[in-house]
């Protein structure tokens, strides 16, 4: 946050000062403080102390840039006491079109003086191309070691330039400009007049030049180390290249009087041998709803300190943390819900990304008690069965161990999607697991269809019924809560089928191609409930939860056994579970003399016909008449 100015009011304790927070969004904020310790802070009120710092409308800050962005400042009297003032187009924050930055340079010994122009100031000089200084004026002027040198600039544009020179005192070297190709080393003159140069060429391959300037013997093609200055061997200069590379020049008496070595990775040609590391990440996840987040990590390095700054992956936007930072561990706090990267870089210029995810607290959701599948309920037939209804009651027994009097239980059944209950009955407790059979009062709201309809696959509406329970406990104190029980309850005006069916889990009632339904008996016998009427039909349970059609399968058969064909009549997923009516197909083959019925998922519908059989061929083998006729199949 930028600070802006700050307000006093001694009578309420308090200093208050005022911020610009580039957000997002941007806003004007305020942060108060006790100006006495010891003494409570009041809310301010009225002017402070010694009148506001602006006039209302008065300029705070005076028009500057975030990115294309142009932001001014004004003040006005009340909270926050400040406002802005975007301009979305502002020209003087408008993109550079085009790169303007020109650097030149002189060379005078050690001094090495930079000239440049620009269309967008300020520029900035660097040493290494990573740490970039404070913002320089043309003629900008350094000292130099001897050696080659590359320094770079950059203006606001982010255009760069790049100038590298040799320095070299003491033979006089380094003037601009030198029309020969390359960079001249040393000079040197020979003991009877002759002039030489030294020149290192670094393209298009590296490389040693000398030139012979006259005097003395032409060319001569040996130097002793006097004339050189340099002991055969002795180390003259170094110059720096690409990717820290250093290649360094020896003196030598032969031509052409200097020698070079390449040095990857150079540490004097700026290489830094990164030893930032980081170890030991913890995030912190927020633990409730509306807590943030916290990381902590060791940070490792052999640089005496580091820097960082954070970016927030889905707009991209950073923020510099205040400061450096020593090797060791490292905290955030107080970081909200998102994605970010932690970018440290230390003082050597080595540079590590940390990526690292703040999860909002989301309080558990507790999954619902499973609502239990629906239960069958077989109520009819020769030979009825109970329909038994679990109402367990808490004690028989009061808290002195006492009998409770009157002790009893209380039930209600209520048809599926009605308020009020169609039966009520009422049992004496005798056991903790009590239970209660309502078969008769079921049974009495069922009856067979009289009416049926002609061809077609429906649910026998009057033959089962849905319905749900409550029940209460009740003794000479007075009633309990109703207990409302889970599951839907299903009664059917039959025997219980013989089939995929388990009293311990009703659920398991399903039809399908492996376990096909089976019919729904009325009596133990096996007899179906609706075998009679024209045209004849069959009945069936169908059972829950069914997402696709299944298909009534009649295949028909002739005396022999052997299969004619499958007539199937599709029993439609709308269809609601319990009793429902299929009727039989109509024209069965003539030959046909029996049908089987099965409920299934998988449509084997074919069309067959009556084949007459004719004279059986005779046997393409001889007989063989050493055989007996009476064991021989040939004549059987």
């Amino acid at each position: 946050m930028l600070y802006l100015f700050g307000l006093r009011w001694e009578a309420y304790n308090t200093e208050r000062s005022v911020y610009y927070d580039a957000g997002p969004p941007r806003r004007i904020t305020f942060v108060d403080a006790r100006i006495e310790p010891d003494r409570p802070r009041l809310t301010p009120s009225g002017p402070p102390d010694g009148g506001y710092n602006f006039a209302p409308g008065a300029v705070v800050q005076e028009q500057f840039c975030e990115e294309t962005t142009g932001i001014t400042i004004y003040a006005q009297n009340a909270a926050p006491h400040a406002y802005l003032a975007i301009d979305a187009t502002a020209a003087a924050c408008a993109a550079p079109t085009a790169d303007t930055l020109d650097v030149g340079r002189t060379v005078n010994g050690k001094l090495v003086t930079f000239t440049f122009t620009t269309d967008h100031p300020p520029v900035r000089y660097s040493p290494n191309d990573v740490n970039y200084g404070d913002t320089i004026t043309s003629p900008y002027t350094l000292q130099y070691t001897n050696g080659s040198h590359t320094v770079y600039f950059k203006d606001s544009a982010n255009s760069k330039r790049t100038q590298t020179f040799i320095i070299n005192v003491d033979t006089g070297g380094g003037g601009d400009p030198d029309p020969r190709a390359g960079e001249k080393l040393f000079n040197f003159e020979t003991s009877d007049g002759g002039l030489y140069d030294v020149y290192y060429e670094a393209t298009p391959t590296r490389r040693i030049v000398y030139y012979y300037n006259g005097g003395g013997e032409v060319n001569r093609p040996v130097a002793t180390a006097e004339e050189l200055g340099y002991a055969d061997g002795e180390e003259i200069t170094y110059v720096c290249e690409a990717s820290n590379t250093k290649v360094l020049f020896r003196a030598s008496l032969d031509k052409p009087f200097a020698v070079f070595t390449v040095e990857a990775n150079s540490v004097e040609c700026g290489y830094v041998d990164c030893s930032l590391a980081v170890s030991g990440l913890q995030v912190y996840q927020p633990t409730q709803a509306g807590d943030l987040g916290s990381l902590r990590v060791v940070v490792a390095t052999e640089a005496i300190s580091f820097t960082a700054s954070i970016t927030q992956l889905a707009d991209n936007t950073t923020e510099f943390l205040t400061g450096s930072f020593s090797p060791g561990p490292f905290q955030l706090y107080n970081i909200k819900p998102g994605a970010y990267r932690l970018h440290l870089t230390d003082a050597y210029g080595c540079q590590l990304p940390v990526d690292y995810t703040i999860t909002a607290f989301v309080p558990p959701v507790e999954d619902p008690d499973p609502v239990p599948p629906t239960r069958w309920h077989a109520v009819g037939g020769l030979l009825p069965r109970p329909a038994l209804l679990a109402t367990p009651v808490t004690s028989l027994t009061d808290t002195n161990n006492e009998a409770r009097f009157g002790l009893h239980v209380e039930v209600e059944l209520t048809r599926e999607g009605d308020e009020q209950p169609f039966a009520r009955l009422r049992k004496t407790a005798r056991q903790v697991k009590e239970v209660v059979d309502v078969s008769t009062l079921v049974h009495a709201q069922l009856r067979p269809e009289l009416a049926y309809p002609l061809g077609i696959v429906t649910p026998d509406r009057a033959a089962f019924l849905d319905f749900r329970y409550r029940y209460r406990e009740v003794d000479a104190l007075g009633p309990s809560d109703w207990v409302e029980t889970l599951g839907l309850q299903r009664a059917a005006l039959c025997a219980l089928p013989i089939g995929p069916f388990d009293d311990n889990d009703p659920g398991l009632y399903v039809a399908s191609a492996q376990d096909p339904a089976y019919l729904v008996m009325a009596f133990p016998s096996g007899q179906a409930v609706q075998w009679v009427g024209l045209p004849q039909e069959v009945t069936v349970w169908l059972p829950d939860a069914r997402e696709a059609d299944l298909f009534a399968e009649f295949v028909y058969r002739d005396a022999a056994g052997a299969e004619l064909e499958i007539k199937t009549r599709v029993v439609a997923p709308e269809l609601p579970a319990g009793v429902t009516r299929i009727p039989l197909p109509s024209n069965p083959l003539p030959c046909a003399a029996t049908v089987t019925f099965t409920l299934t998922d998988t449509d084997r519908a074919y069309a067959g016909s009556c084949v007459e059989a004719g004279p059986v061929d005779p046997p393409t083998t001889s007989h063989d008449f050493n055989i007996s006729d009476l064991s021989d199949n040939d004549f059987r």
